[in-house]
């Protein structure tokens, strides 16, 4: 019976080590990432190209930023969608920052292709956590419109119907093995159905918004919020735009996406424009600045590739717009 005991006890201890080893080196040495940034969730594979951007050591773009903040270092987050992500977007706002200032410009990239309100609050309650921010630059609405196209009853207020990574927890926010067996094998992506649940993203876009200037508030930074802007010009159909024929300004076809990628097309552009007028809202109610970008940067199709994705004179121009806009506040906070 002893020895039936110690085999037992021994058998158990060895579980206990291999999973140990599993979930604390194997598995992070696996992914090239830091444990608690796999966990996190929603940034990419170090080094990985995506078209002409390349993604640094922790999955973002632009700088790595360290655990201090370097005296009269302006550091900027950036959290949105593509918009903000493609074309080397945070190098050239970085660039345009240096332009306007004298003092040593760091920005952190944490915008993503695809990602939404909700895994901008993630990514934020983890960065900030971790590093001062000075500023957070908030440019968001149309990927939320994305939670639309689920039928009603499938709707979640946390988008955890959209991707597995939206489900948090305990255990899956602490373990690699629970996270990984979700992500793979429990999790089920509802069906789409197209704008039946316009506009139910607005409660969640709200809610979302509101969270990310409470962290940037709360961690001593300035949260900049910019309404989204969008072109539809009047010869866009569908067919045209596969085709090709479109009046937008991308000759070289760099990531082109329908609007209807979003939804239906109108409801699509009533909920992007539902998430502005709740964008300028929060930023009254909270007394934090502004840049409403879709009355500023107006809808010409040659500073556009798509109905969102600036073209390659429209993101010099947004950045010029952002950079302008957040030397601006360093000059009102100074």
């Amino acid at each position: 019976m002893r020895k039936h005991l110690a085999f037992a006890s021994f058998l158990f201890v060895l579980i206990v080590i291999s999973i140990t080893l599993v979930e604390f080196i194997y598995l992070p040495n696996a992914r090239h990432l830091p444990r608690a940034f796999y966990l996190m969730g929603w940034i990419g594979y170090p080094d990985t190209r995506i078209d002409d951007t390349v993604l640094n050591p922790i999955g973002l773009t632009g700088d790595v930023p360290e655990a201090f903040r370097p005296d009269g270092t302006i550091r900027v987050l950036t959290l949105g969608g593509s918009a903000i992500f493609n074309r080397r977007f945070t190098e050239r706002l970085k660039t345009s920052l240096q332009e306007r200032s004298t003092r040593p410009i760091e920005v952190v990239g944490a915008a993503y292709r695809g990602h939404t309100t909700r895994s901008s609050v993630i990514k934020a309650g983890f960065l900030t956590e971790r590093y001062p921010f000075d500023f957070i630059l908030i440019y968001h609405a149309i990927n939320d419109t994305w939670a639309n196209n689920v039928a009603p009853d499938d709707f979640r207020n946390d988008y955890s119907h959209l991707d597995a990574w939206y489900r948090r927890n305990w255990i899956l926010d602490h373990s690699i093995l629970v996270r990984d067996l979700y992500n793979s094998r429990l999790y089920r992506k509802p069906t789409r159905r197209d704008g039946e649940s316009a506009f139910q993203s607005a409660g969640t876009f709200r809610a979302n918004l509101e969270t990310l200037v409470h962290t940037a508030l709360e961690h001593g930074s300035i949260p900049l919020l910019v309404t989204f802007a969008t072109c539809v010009p009047p010869d866009y159909t569908l067919e045209r735009f596969l085709g090709g024929k479109v009046s937008y300004n991308n000759p070289e076809r760099h990531d082109p996406r329908a609007i209807e990628e979003w939804g239906p097309k109108d409801k699509v552009l009533e909920g992007v424009r539902l998430h502005n007028v709740i964008t300028r809202e929060v930023a009254a109610a909270f007394g934090v600045p502004l840049l409403d970008a879709s009355a500023l940067f107006g809808s010409d199709p040659l500073d556009f590739g798509d109905v969102c994705h600036f073209s390659e004179s429209g993101t010099d121009r947004f950045a010029r717009l952002l950079a302008a806009f957040i030397v601006e506040q360093t000059e009102a906070d100074d």
